[in-house]
């Protein structure tokens, strides 16, 4: 009786430290993670923000709304007075 007591302790000691193993295994992998997420967020802020300054420029180069109508309507008369002179 005594050593299937004993036996049993093993199992269970056994069984318990390949647990903390597993667990302590799993913590190594999920803070790997968290740190991963961590990089890829602040990555994220970092494209978001070339992308505003990409859009930035590409809006302060072409000509707002009204500065395209007033350039087809120079355009426009442009081309009448050439055309009523020829």
């Amino acid at each position: 009786m005594i050593v299937t007591d004993d036996n049993n302790n093993n199992n269970n000691c056994s069984r318990l430290q390949q647990a903390q193993e597993d667990v302590e295994e799993v913590k190594v992998i999920m803070l790997d993670n968290l740190s991963k997420a961590d990089e890829r967020g602040d990555k994220l802020d970092d494209l978001e923000g070339r992308a505003d300054e990409l859009l930035e420029k590409v809006t302060q180069s072409y000509f707002s709304q009204d500065d395209k109508h007033k350039l087809y309507y120079t355009i426009v008369v442009t081309l009448h007075c050439v055309l009523a002179f020829v």
